[in-house]
């Protein structure tokens, strides 16, 4: 008995043990792995049969969309020099270039911030197969750990310049000579100034503002009368479902000469729609960037920078001029003589579709290291006010959280 009871002591002793190794160790050390080489499959034979063509598998959905977004994808790429096609059926793994993620889609439904559980990730690959991470978010929004992944990506689709395949918001094209004598003759009997009846308008739905918008508009209402919407804002003139770019909201946008096109997020070249959409209807956008957070993409002179001035103050009046001088406002839109704008990913994909027929050592070895690639961001470090799940909205947009008003505070 003696000998018995003494197994079992040290039975749940070393299963203690195991237990307590188990609830110590850091979390940060669960990685997942890429999976094993296919077996039975040759795949260099099937590669040289199809040389002319490349496959896309879309293994993730896009913003928790399956179908309409693989027709999306396959209206890019029918448009393109390079062949390629896409799939969203799993069952093509073996068949595949390349297998597309979707960061925010990787994540199980019934998501929490700094969650580990993803969907299911192939059990197979082959070692010519190109794994892309797409994303178009900033690190501020990432529902889960993205430490798990270590290196088992090969590109990025991000919208940050240095990504392999670069995916902005918006982009600008130059026009060949021909255009540029039309739009200039155009232009040259529209007067956008007088299309325009009001003054200003914003739009602001994301109440985590780790940009702390709030507090700018809050100063700025101080010298200027302008209109703010959307869901931290009681006035929802375009719909409770309102977003920007919506086509139903997008006449009445268009009667305001100046949009708001503040970002939620100052990361590196975070440019998003707010910007391109107000270009499109030929409105300046009101920006907030930092010289350090946006380095390229966006077009010279087109908007108006609250940080070129001293003060919210200068900002105002120098606004209040702009908008009394019809000369000076037109002068903002002299870009649609050189350049025409591309609202769609189509050239991303394009670009996208070239890089695996042009396949070369530097990219077909290159393992991303994600947890490197973002944090070689310069998004400025993220408190905790603003991370937690829930911040009331009027408490942010209504004064209950108010900061300094020092304009170098913001």
């Amino acid at each position: 008995m003696n000998v018995r009871r003494a197994k079992l002591l040290m039975l749940f002793g070393a299963s203690g043990i195991v237990i307590l190794i188990l609830k110590i160790l850091p979390e940060g050390d669960y990685k997942l792995t890429r999976p094993r080489s296919f077996q039975n499959v040759d795949y260099m034979a099937r590669k040289m049969l199809r040389d002319s063509s490349k496959i896309i598998l879309l293994w993730t959905e896009f913003n928790h969309d399956k179908f309409k977004y693989l027709e999306t994808v396959r209206g890019y790429l029918s448009q393109c020099h390079y062949k390629c096609s896409v799939t969203n059926n799993q069952n093509d793994l073996a068949d595949s270039d390349a297998v597309f993620f979707h960061l925010t889609d990787i994540w199980e439904p019934n998501w929490k911030i700094g969650t580990k559980q993803t969907i299911p990730f192939p059990k197979e690959s082959h070692p010519e197969q190109i794994w892309i991470i797409e994303n178009n978010e900033p690190p501020f929004s990432f529902f889960g750990d993205v430490n798990i992944f270590g290196d088992i990506f090969n590109w990025t689709m991000w919208y940050r310049t240095d990504a392999t395949i670069v995916v902005p918001y918006g982009r600008y094209i130059q026009l060949d000579e021909a255009d540029k004598r039309s739009v200039k003759k155009m232009y040259e009997r529209r007067n956008i100034y007088s299309e325009k009846s009001k003054f200003m308008v914003g739009a602001i739905s994301n109440c985590k503002d780790p940009g702390r918008r709030y507090l700018l508009i809050d100063e700025m209402s101080k010298y200027l009368d302008f209109t703010m919407f959307g869901q931290c804002y009681k006035n929802n003139m375009c719909g409770t479902a309102w977003r920007d770019g919506n086509a139903d909201c997008d006449e009445e946008l268009k009667q305001y000469r100046f949009y708001l096109a503040f970002e939620s997020s100052p990361c590196k070249d975070y440019i998003t729609e707010k910007y391109w959409n107000s270009l499109d209807r030929r409105q300046i956008p009101i920006v907030n960037w930092k010289r350090k957070d946006i380095l390229s993409g966006y077009i010279p002179n087109s908007y108006i920078n609250v940080y070129d001035f001293p003060s919210v103050k200068d900002f105002a009046e120098y606004i209040k001029l702009v908008n009394g001088n019809a000369t000076l406002y037109n002068s903002y839109f002299e870009w649609s003589n050189e350049f025409s704008l591309d609202l769609t990913w189509r050239v991303s994909w394009c670009n996208l579709c070239e890089k695996l027929h042009k396949m070369d050592e530097k990219y077909e070895r290159q393992i991303i290291d994600l947890k490197k690639y973002l944090y070689s961001d310069v998004c400025p470090p993220l408190t905790r006010e603003f991370h937690d799940a829930e911040v009331s909205a009027s408490d942010i947009f209504f004064g209950k959280r108010k900061g300094a008003n020092s304009w170098f505070f913001f």
